[in-house]
């Protein structure tokens, strides 16, 4: 029941962890970049035109991926996507072709879920470890924000590319959620755990 109960107010911890950092916080060192709307409906309509289908697109992109070509061939595509690679732009696209209303109600629930649903496992992880004292618990949880943030975001920078300065913020958030929730749920998860069990005494055959 201590586990349930962890991951509701975990959950809420995060979810408003978020609330303040991406209305309050965020909106002062930002590190997402905005464009002139004119020049945003000339790349719009350039990705309408240009992209095949919804998805995640990576560029400059492999055109020999998933299609049967020779050695001779796969070599100088290979040299090809080297030679745009190093000329640049690098980037990656994430496309929808279709709109939607900004920040629906079903988003909010979502993250929500998504929140208690995190919250849940990490205080399962707490009470498997039978991690005594609140700042053990709390330090399990604070270090599992970290490997996180370095786990997604941090090789997202290295692999892809991303920004340094988009990449903290993201750390930031993930860390600071995790922070906030730890203090909850350090409270609550282990309370009442213990860690030790009485030994038995070893038996020593009679002589």
């Amino acid at each position: 029941m201590r586990i349930v109960l962890a991951a509701i107010l975990g959950g809420i911890a995060l979810f408003m962890w978020g609330f303040v950092y991406w209305v309050v916080i965020s909106p002062n060192f930002s590190a997402i970049s905005s464009m002139s709307v004119d020049r945003e409906r000339a790349i719009t309509a350039s990705l309408n035109e240009n992209m095949p289908a919804d998805g995640v697109y990576f560029f400059p992109g492999f055109e020999d991926h998933g299609k049967a070509v020779s050695e001779e061939d796969k070599k100088r595509l290979d040299e090809e996507w080297r030679v745009r690679h190093q000329e640049g732009p690098i980037g990656m696209i994430v496309y929808r072709r279709a709109g939607s209303e900004p920040q629906q109600p079903g988003q909010f629930l979502g993250g929500f879920l998504i929140n208690i649903a995190s919250a849940f496992f990490v205080a399962c992880l707490i009470a498997i470890s039978g991690a005594a004292g609140f700042v053990r618990r709390f330090a399990m949880v604070l270090f599992f924000g970290l490997a996180a943030s370095f786990a997604t975001h941090g090789l997202q920078w290295n692999w892809f590319r991303f920004p340094t300065p988009y990449t903290i913020f993201q750390m930031i958030d993930v860390i600071g959620g995790w922070t906030v929730a730890g203090v909850v749920i350090g409270a609550i998860a282990g309370h009442g755990t213990h860690t030790s069990r009485p030994v038995a005494a070893p038996v020593h055959p009679t002589e």
